[in-house]
């Protein structure tokens, strides 16, 4: 059976390995003697030291863009809206086709760069008449009523919500054959590059 003298030198053995373990480790110190006002088991002084040491980033050491200056924006006015009530439009009708002038009428909305856009309108029974589109393309949508398309040699019929095109270099025409108007919206691109042959790029 161990008496206190016995019990005092086994804690005092093992208090003493507990602090050869400690004091390999980097950066402990042990503790004074008495232990740390408060139950404190890290020293102030070291805390703050571990604060100093700490970077502190400011706003200068943020790296930035050599060039940071804003790029001059350049403003183009253009006619980005085109209301419907605004427009104007303009009697087409041919009479050699056996129309009154007021029977097709066009109307211009807005006209992009290398682009136009437009409205279309046509009295029942009528006729827009054949017409070529060079280097044109064409992009219509029907928006009310129903007419026939002539394409070169091929006819078809489209009506309200349907759209067709119109390549480059060819010939048609579109007839509403119907007793109510038709109106259609369109869509026309010129491209002048070569449809023949690739252009060589840089």
């Amino acid at each position: 059976m161990m008496n206190n003298r016995d019990h005092v030198a086994a804690f005092t053995a093992v208090q003493r390995r507990s602090e050869e373990s400690m004091n390999r480790v980097p950066g402990f110190k042990p503790p004074p003697p008495g232990g740390f006002p408060g139950g404190q088991r890290q020293p102030l002084q070291q805390v703050q030291n571990i604060r100093a040491e700490q970077k502190v980033i400011k706003k200068e050491d943020i790296p930035r863009q050599a060039n940071s200056a804003p790029k001059e924006v350049k403003q183009v006015e253009v006619e980005c809206v085109a209301p419907y009530d605004e427009h104007k439009w303009v009697s087409i009708g041919k009479e050699k086709d056996g129309m009154k002038p007021q029977d097709v009428q066009y109307a211009q909305a807005l006209k992009p760069p290398y682009h136009l856009a437009s409205f279309l309108k046509m009295a029942g029974n009528s006729t827009k008449g054949i017409s070529a589109t060079d280097k044109n393309t064409m992009v219509f949508v029907v928006m009310q009523g129903e007419v026939t398309v002539v394409l070169n040699t091929s006819q078809f019929v489209v009506s309200r919500g349907d759209s067709f095109f119109v390549p480059p270099h060819n010939t048609y025409n579109i007839l509403n054959m119907k007793a109510r108007e038709a109106e259609l919206f369109l869509v026309q691109y010129k491209y002048e590059g070569s449809l023949l042959k690739p252009e060589s790029g840089c």
